[in-house]
């Protein structure tokens, strides 16, 4: 088991001010010190580089190893997953290769794919998957076009359980078996979305009873609850019941910014995803309606981001990137561009790169490892860099700003750490 030592002319820990001339020792798997040079234990490799900071989180995604927007082709990939899997073997390498070595899955194939990193068999991020999304009947989580029975086959088989509920005993019984398939987290939808049939985002899905049972459910067994919500029907609901971070968050108004700061309530916007949506969806293959709701969408997202950052809501990075290849729709391997979005909503470079650091195992609760920051006793999940993203956020755009990759001390990517 070596002892790595890195000096960086500057060391950003993920939560305070960064340190001038800093190092971050690590042996195995955590970190063992990081502050400054002088204060340093030696170590048998010992590197230097410009930057050092805690590797990134994606705190929504999704493994589905599918190359546009279109409904038909998502179907397609639930009825015969060996194509898509394969696929998102590489979509995990690209995450990796763009500094995110941890990721929080809201529905897909993420509880399979987690199997493959964890083994070795692939380079991946650390998963933290929802398995299944649990919504109601008609609502974002259901596929109108095709006959209930055949909805719930495809959700048993490929998905992590049922997730069409109606009624409380229903929704305890969806949460059980997401747990049941090994699910970190439990998603749910609480408003209706931009990319699914006959569902409008300003609607609440869930109604208040359902919504109390599934966090009451979840949170006896430890797991936070997420929610897809846009409007602010749905978002006041689900924050009121006890769920811990709010996905999108549209139409997040004065009232509910001051509810998810009094709860407590993380939210992770996913600015990316609307953008690219917006610019090419249409090219994608995404339907008519997904392309008069996202234009309905796009703009009262950005102005709620604002508002929401200016007021101190908790903000967690996240893309909601879906697609495989790099000239897909939202493809793996583009996290980056969404710290971009975040300072032009009004962070800091800094106050961006926390939250894609440390913020991100908080939107896990209980299940959160100790990640996100260079400290003592903490994951040795770290990036080394050529440049300074505190003078540019957009460095985490090109991968060759990335010099070096490591995962629970393990040098995954290596493109040129001295």
């Amino acid at each position: 088991m070596s002892k790595w030592r890195i000096d960086a002319e500057l060391l950003i820990d993920g939560e305070n001010e960064p340190i001038k001339d800093g190092s971050v020792v690590f042996e195995g798997k955590k970190i063992i010190y990081a502050g400054t040079v002088e204060n340093a234990p030696t170590a048998e490799i010992e590197k230097q580089t410009k930057v050092v900071m805690p590797g990134m989180w994606d705190c929504h995604v999704h493994v589905f190893g599918i190359k546009g927007a279109n409904p038909v082709e998502w179907m397609q990939a639930n009825l015969n997953p060996i194509s898509p899997a394969a696929r998102a073997a590489y979509d995990m390498k690209a995450a990796m290769e763009a500094g995110f070595t941890s990721v929080r899955e809201a529905g897909g194939f993420g509880l399979h794919m987690k199997e493959a990193v964890n083994d070795g068999s692939i380079i991946g991020p650390n998963i933290y998957a929802s398995g299944g999304a649990i919504g109601i009947t008609g609502g974002h989580a259901d596929s109108h076009s095709l006959p209930m029975n055949i909805i719930h086959q495809i959700d048993v088989q490929n998905w992590g359980g049922k997730k069409i509920v109606d009624g409380p005993l229903e929704a305890i019984k969806a949460v059980r078996l997401m747990i049941r398939e090994g699910a970190d987290v439990i998603k749910i939808m609480a408003s209706g979305g931009v990319m699914s049939a006959r569902t409008n985002p300003n609607h609440q899905e869930f109604n208040d009873e359902e919504f109390k049972a599934i966090v009451k459910e979840a949170t006896s067994k430890g797991r936070l609850v997420m929610a897809h919500a846009h409007g602010k029907p749905g978002i006041m609901g689900a924050v009121k019941a006890g769920v811990k971070t709010i996905e999108h968050g549209t139409w997040s108004d004065e009232e509910v910014c001051e509810l998810m700061i009094e709860k407590e309530a993380i939210l992770v916007p996913t600015v990316y995803i609307q953008r690219r949506l917006a610019e090419r969806g249409r090219e994608a293959g995404a339907t008519e309606e997904t392309m008069v709701k996202i234009a309905m969408v796009v703009d009262e997202h950005r102005e709620a981001m604002k508002r929401a950052q200016k007021m101190g809501v908790k903000i967690a990075l996240g893309t909601d990137i879906f697609s495989s290849g790099a000239d897909s729709i939202v493809p793996w391997g583009d996290h980056g561009k969404e710290l971009e979005y975040m300072v032009e909503i009004g962070m800091s470079p800094l106050e961006a790169i926390i939250s894609a650091t440390s913020m991100g195992p908080k939107t896990l609760g209980q299940m959160a490892p100790k990640a996100g920051i260079l400290r003592e006793g903490y994951d040795a999940d770290l990036l080394t860099l050529k440049v300074n993203p505190l003078e540019d956020i957009t460095i985490f755009q090109e991968f060759d700003n990335i010099t070096g990759v490591f995962k629970g001390g393990k040098l995954e990517i290596n493109k040129g750490i001295q």
